[in-house]
């Protein structure tokens, strides 16, 4: 439990990508990735893909996928959200070996669509999200979840038993633009970092232990997922930095 996982294993959600789901099996494969390989084959056909997630640390709820179109816009605003972050440049597995998102919805988003897709837009194509709902812990927007499954389904076609008052919020659309990673051994985040705070060049992202050096922010931009996990070592996942569109 509380893990993105198994141990040793891999992150499901980063493991869709073309180069380990075209490696040969072998028994040393992690449990992910051969859920990744029996999964895709649905993915490929899959014309609407909403994936709800939840976070591993405090963040108002969010939309993210990598390119923001017109059509996923449509879908997008029945979240209950004002924010939707994109990756179009792939920053998210920056210091890794993928060159891939290698999320569900990227998967359908490159890789998926059925004959059906392909009558209404003349090419095979999907149309792939995910909802991250806030904190893991925090059960009080479970009815809020309910509600917004309901309204994509009855906009994907697939329900139509469903009628509520829903005012869509206007949506501000971010894009990340960096992946920061310790300098130094003995990283600590200074106390008040958190998701979704806007940063100004200068600003104290923390300090490390081994020197005294604090790490500054270079730029304008809003910081995303300041890790949870051991930032102790040097070359170790920080945060995120994104700017809006």
């Amino acid at each position: 439990m509380n893990q993105r996982g198994t141990v040793p294993g891999a992150d499901l959600n980063r493991s869709f990508t073309k180069v380990s789901l075209m490696q040969v099996p072998h028994e040393s494969d992690s449990y992910e990735l051969q859920r990744a390989r029996e999964l895709m084959s649905l993915l490929k056909q899959t014309d609407r893909l909403l994936d709800i997630h939840s976070t591993s640390q405090p963040s108002q709820p969010f939309v993210c996928l990598g390119e923001f179109t017109p059509e996923h816009g449509e879908f997008c605003k029945l979240m209950p959200t004002d924010r939707v972050l994109t990756d179009p440049h792939t920053v998210l597995p920056q210091g890794t070996d993928s060159v891939e998102l290698g999320t569900t919805d990227h998967a359908v988003n490159v890789y998926g669509g059925s004959a059906w897709s392909e009558r209404k837009y003349g090419v095979r194509r999907g149309i792939g999200f995910c909802y991250e709902s806030g904190h893991f812990s925090d059960h009080s927007k479970e009815d809020e979840v309910f509600s917004a499954v309901f309204r994509y389904l009855r906009a994907a076609g697939i329900v139509q038993e469903f009628s509520e008052e829903y005012v869509p919020s206007q949506q501000r659309v971010f894009r990340l633009v960096e992946r920061i990673f310790a300098r130094y051994d003995g990283f600590e985040f200074h106390s008040d970092i958190e998701s979704w705070k806007s940063v100004v060049p200068g600003m104290i992202l923390g300090q490390y232990d081994s020197n005294g050096e604090e790490h500054l922010f270079s730029d304008h931009g809003i910081i995303l997922f300041p890790s949870g996990r051991d930032v102790s070592k040097k070359g170790a996942e920080l945060c995120y930095v994104a700017v809006e569109v």
